[in-house]
């Protein structure tokens, strides 16, 4: 019998803020010596961004796997610093470049760098700049991060079009943990109808979900929907001998659980061994209230069947009698 002086679970917050600093500082060749450039790219100080923008080298690190990779993350961040700098005409970065500069989560970064623009450039262009010619509404043209880039919620838009509906979930629910409407995303969508990649957006939209904090438990959940499973919930609470617990997802009605473990958790601690230690007490803590745990790593994700199979031996005969997979995914 869970203890009676913790009468309902402290609230715990499922929004997020958009990053307000600034990019990643990058250098332009018309900045430097030509000498100076080939002596610090030489030497491996200097690393080559985009046609005619540098980015200092970072340290390398020992930083544990990311989705997408911090490294190829900041790497993307960068170029888009460097292309803020050097373009003249008008522009604003859009699609997955814009998703970044908001903060949304990525399931892979981009390696080509989205802008909008309203009128087609005279010249020639390159295969790392994919430019957009269209028109732009005043209320989509924002400033973040100190460069012109489309609204948060014309830029989920535009990528949940485009994007694969794993990628498209991980942007969703992320938009909507920064606080993009969800309301104001459907009406966007509505009135594309018979667009391209509408009707796949409308699915994403409709399966999205802020409560979702890593791509890894949004891509857990995305396994889940795809094989048919029953929607499961988020963020649920659990109280425990040792107080409230909150598990990342499962189905409260047939007390199942999944926790989806990630490399960071552990290596980022100073003390990693008193990290394995507290989740084996709150782990034994949920057991003994009647609920059953089931521990994911990203690793098991690459075998998706046998993870199917391991939670299809979890839940009751009831909740796997009727697959129903979601469509198109």
């Amino acid at each position: 019998m869970p203890p009676p002086h913790h009468p309902a679970p402290p609230p715990r917050g499922s929004s997020a803020r958009p990053p307000t600093g600034p990019l990643p500082a990058v250098l332009l060749a018309r900045e430097l010596a030509p000498a100076a450039v080939q002596a610090e790219a030489s030497s491996g100080r200097l690393e080559r961004v985009r046609p005619g923008a540098y980015r200092r080298v970072p340290p390398t690190s020992a930083s544990p796997p990311g989705v997408p990779a911090a490294a190829a993350r900041e790497l993307a961040l960068a170029r888009i610093a460097a292309v803020g700098r050097q373009l003249r005409t008008p522009f604003w970065f859009s699609h997955e470049s814009a998703a970044l500069i908001w903060g949304c989560p990525l399931w892979t970064a981009p390696t080509a760098t989205h802008i909008i623009q309203t009128v087609r450039p005279s010249h020639h262009g390159e295969p790392a700049l994919t430019r957009h010619i269209m028109e732009l509404a005043q209320a989509d043209r924002q400033e973040r991060r100190g460069v012109p880039v489309t609204s948060l919620e014309r830029a989920a838009v535009d990528c949940l079009r485009q994007l694969t509906p794993r990628e498209a979930l991980v942007l969703a629910d992320g938009a909507l943990r920064l606080g993009a409407d969800r309301d104001a995303l459907r009406a966007r969508l509505d009135a594309l109808a018979g667009g391209r990649g509408v009707v796949g957006a409308r699915t994403v939209l409709d399966l999205a979900d802020a409560r979702a904090e890593s791509p890894w438990e949004t891509f857990v959940r995305y396994l889940l929907l795809r094989h048919g499973l029953p929607r499961p919930d988020l963020q649920i609470p659990v109280l425990t001998r040792l107080g409230w617990f909150w598990s990342d997802l499962g189905w409260p009605a047939w007390r199942l659980l999944i926790e989806v473990d990630g490399y960071v958790k552990y290596a980022s601690s100073e003390d990693p061994a008193r990290v394995v230690f507290e989740e084996k007490r709150r782990q034994d803590a949920i057991t003994e209230e009647g609920w059953s745990v089931l521990r994911v790593t990203p690793g098991d994700t690459r075998g998706a069947q046998d993870l199917i199979g391991r939670v299809h031996a979890r839940l009751p005969p009831v909740a796997t009698a009727r697959l129903t997979p979601v469509r198109g995914w």
